[in-house]
């Protein structure tokens, strides 16, 4: 169960949930809400360099390169009338952009101990079936609407095929074609809406025209997580993970980074073997020598996505 209470300014707290809550009108008095735009955020932010998501396709399931772009650049590019296809300004956490901190109201915001709260712009997103691997989440609308669709850890198997336990992307997943629709909830986030996401809930995300969001993520308590899975699925993954870390010095000097990228895409645990090579060379600060390793990276390890 869960408690609620709330604030000086009527916002739900929201103290400890395991089941998904929608909250409509729960920021309708956020600066955000009330005073966003795409020309608000490219004269407060528009200088400012960020990693934009680059996908080959329109649609469907890519792995996005990383292109580092002015914020005013990508939004005179999303709102044009020709847009580039599915470029994404995914993850960016608020606090590096001190002119927005007075518009998004986390005073009384419903975490304990350290919360991250990021920034999410696009046109047209999709964001494919995944799960958040440690922590709950607080989607705020602020600008169009996005379509969330949810289905519980214990309803998944059978409806949803997650990729396997040593992929870098194993808290993604597809769902299957004759998958039972009563085991999903849809849910669509206005502006002022918000959407509570347990720990290890799935969940697709789409929307049609321009959006902006703001999510924040904290770190659930163990009693929060659902077991066996996807638990031992994420306690696995994770020690895998810090294995390959501590070896991928010993690869480079070795010279089998390139042989070990193969590898890894060759048993689906990397969708690219050539951005998992930048993503090495860029996580463990090894020269890398490939065209354009400047300006553009994978998103391999993004795993938080809303």
């Amino acid at each position: 169960m869960i408690s609620q209470t709330y604030s000086h300014d009527g916002h739900y707290i929201l103290s400890r949930r395991t089941e998904p809550r929608f909250l409509p009108g729960f920021a309708r008095n956020w600066r955000c809400v009330q005073q966003w735009s795409l020309d608000y955020l490219a004269a407060h932010i528009g200088d400012a360099e960020v990693g934009i998501e680059c996908y080959k396709q329109s649609v469907g399931i890519g792995t996005p390169m990383i292109k580092v772009m002015k914020v005013r650049d990508f939004l005179e590019e999303i709102s044009g009338e020709y847009p580039s296809p599915r470029r994404y300004l995914a993850e960016q956490d608020i606090h590096a952009f001190p002119q927005l901190h007075g518009d998004v109201f986390l005073e009384r915001a419903p975490m304990h101990g350290r919360c991250r709260h990021l920034l999410f712009v696009g046109r047209q997103t999709y964001t494919p079936w995944h799960y958040h691997e440690r922590e709950h989440a607080l989607l705020v609308g602020v600008i169009g609407h996005k379509q969330v669709t949810l289905c519980s850890p214990d309803r998944a198997h059978g409806q949803l095929k997650p990729r396997p336990w040593y992929s870098l992307r194993r808290n993604f997943g597809y769902q299957h074609k004759d998958a039972e629709q009563e085991s999903f909830r849809t849910y669509t986030v206005e502006p002022g809406d918000a959407l509570y996401i347990p720990v290890h809930w799935w969940h697709d995300v789409r929307s049609d025209g321009i959006s902006v969001s703001v999510t924040s993520f904290w770190r659930a308590p163990l009693r929060d997580w659902s077991f066996p899975t996807p638990t031992f699925r994420t306690v696995s993954g994770h020690m895998l993970e810090k294995s390959l870390g501590m070896c991928a010095n010993l690869m480079v000097r070795c010279g089998l980074l390139d042989l070990t990228c193969d590898i890894a895409s060759a048993l689906n645990i990397v969708d690219d073997a050539a951005a998992l090579r930048i993503d090495l060379a860029q996580a463990y600060r090894i020269w890398d020598h490939s065209p354009n390793a400047k300006d553009h990276t994978s998103a391999h390890i993004r795993s938080k996505r809303l």
